[in-house]
């Protein structure tokens, strides 16, 4: 009678050692495609990251840029706006409106009013005469001092 171990032991092929070595192999291949498969995926998964943060830092820009259009916006509004203050500020009734109200000055009268008028010419010299006016020291405003600043200088003429 043949026992169990015995039976086992018999059956037993000692020349299968290639089968090992194979299975290594095998094992080795499925390694070295699972470390490709994962370099792969960590490479694309990087690749997309990298294209993330281009598009993050071109939309920061865009936005960058549309905040400077904005101010250059506002910057160009503002000179229209200043640029039609001076314009209103050139007109003479804005002038007028201006001195009469906030200056405090008046349309001069007809006594306060100086005529320069041309006499004749003598050795290339124009000589210039100043009609006398009578100014009332009561009414003598900004024409009143320059006319009595000219009378003090004795320019007036023949």
């Amino acid at each position: 009678m043949t026992s169990v171990a015995y039976k086992k032991y018999m059956e037993y092929d000692f020349n299968e050692t290639s089968i090992p070595a194979k299975r290594r192999e095998n094992k080795k291949k499925k390694t070295f495609y699972a470390t490709k498969l994962f370099m792969a995926i960590v490479l694309t998964g990087l690749l997309f990251i990298s294209i993330l943060f281009g598009y993050a830092a071109i939309s920061e820009i865009k936005y960058q840029v549309y905040e400077h259009k904005q101010a250059m916006n506002d910057l160009q509004i503002e000179i229209e706006k200043y640029k039609i203050e001076l314009e209103a500020m050139n007109k003479t009734s804005i002038i007028e409106d201006k001195a009469v109200h906030e200056l405090g000055m008046q349309v001069p009268q007809r006594q306060q009013i100086v005529y320069l008028g041309e006499t004749g010419e003598e050795n290339g010299i124009t000589r210039v005469s100043i009609a006398s006016q009578s100014v009332e020291p009561a009414e003598r405003g900004f024409i009143g001092n320059i006319y009595s600043s000219i009378l003090s200088l004795k320019f007036m003429g023949d």
